[in-house]
């Protein structure tokens, strides 16, 4: 019954978080200074053209009002249509979504296979008092910017290895596999920095069980480091980390805004930094609020398997 109650709470906790996002995806970009319907008209600009198609896009009605229409209307499919584009935004996000997607994907299974096994050999080491450069260099890994790792990646292994062709970019309609191989350099960019902070939580997390009341009594029990380490330290050592990835999903999709920039992947995150410039107010707010939606969504099933795996998490995210 517990179990019960406490998805449903999840379930409202993600219907309002959405709704909240939504509000701020609506109303900030409206605050901004700036006019779409200018950039609409361009060179034909007139006051009385520009009157004439706020009348005719609704922009004269009060906010709230073009705020509960514009909700219906994205619930039911319908994003309105692209500024800068002239077509249905809800086309637009369909042909760039599985690009963001798939750059989103392998960046996340680098960084489970990668970081987690590392996290456990950065905790063992530390536990054998040999982890202080390990720490220094994962501290460096994680201060690096990621437009400057993609710039540095770009020019090693495409300038000068060949391994690709920077820009070059391969349709996934056209060649899934060249695609696929296209975004590998992009994905490393993405990862690597979140690699290290995983693999740090990760070792912080099993670091702190080595302090834990259960050691102590397994070592007075005669149980050998190693079988402390593998059959108590890491399973309650990896729990926490399984929320914490889903942390990092956010910090995932924001770094592709940039990486794609860098690797000139059409993915969302390209799509929504020009249509800011553009002012092309349907394409911000539907991007805004799909990426949003994503790493709301994700943190949801989180939870739900974070509470499988450990059923003393109660309503309130407390222990029984």
């Amino acid at each position: 019954m517990k179990s019960v109650l406490y998805i449903i709470r999840k379930i409202v906790s993600l219907i309002l978080t959405l709704l909240l996002v939504s509000v701020i995806a609506f109303f900030v970009y409206e605050i901004i200074p700036g006019d779409s319907v200018t950039s609409m008209l361009g060179t034909e600009y007139t006051e009385e053209r520009a009157e004439a198609l706020r009348e005719e896009l609704g922009y004269n009605k009060p906010i709230y009002e073009r705020y509960l229409i514009w909700l219906e209307n994205f619930v039911t499919g319908d994003m309105g249509e692209s500024v800068n584009y002239k077509m249905p935004v809800a086309d637009i996000i369909a042909d760039k979504l599985p690009v963001t997607l798939w750059l989103g994907l392998i960046s996340m299974l680098q960084i489970i296979i990668i970081s987690i096994p590392l996290g456990v050999w950065f905790a063992w080491r530390e536990h054998k008092g040999k982890g202080i450069f390990i720490e220094y260099f994962n501290q460096f890994v994680m201060s690096i910017p990621s437009f400057f790792l993609g710039i540095i990646i770009i020019y090693i292994f495409g300038n000068i290895l060949k391994l690709f062709t920077p820009g070059q970019y391969v349709d996934y309609k056209e060649n899934i596999v060249g695609f696929i191989l296209y975004l590998i350099p992009a994905t490393i960019t993405v990862a690597i920095s979140k690699i290290s902070m995983v693999a740090k939580f990760t070792r912080n997390s099993m670091v702190e069980q080595l302090q834990a009341d259960y050691v102590r009594t397994a070592r007075s029990k005669g149980a050998s480091e190693l079988r402390i380490f593998l059959h108590h330290i890491l399973r309650n050592g990896l729990t926490p980390v399984i929320t914490f990835l889903g942390m990092v999903v956010a910090e995932v999709m924001a770094g592709s805004i940039i990486v794609e920039q860098v690797f000139n992947i059409p993915g969302l995150g390209r799509t929504l930094v020009v249509a800011v410039g553009n002012r092309d107010l349907p394409i911000v707010q539907a991007i805004i609020v799909y990426m949003a939606a994503l790493v709301i969504i994700v943190n949801f099933f989180v939870d739900i398997v974070y509470k499988f795996i450990d059923p003393r998490i109660t309503i309130g995210m407390g222990r029984e």
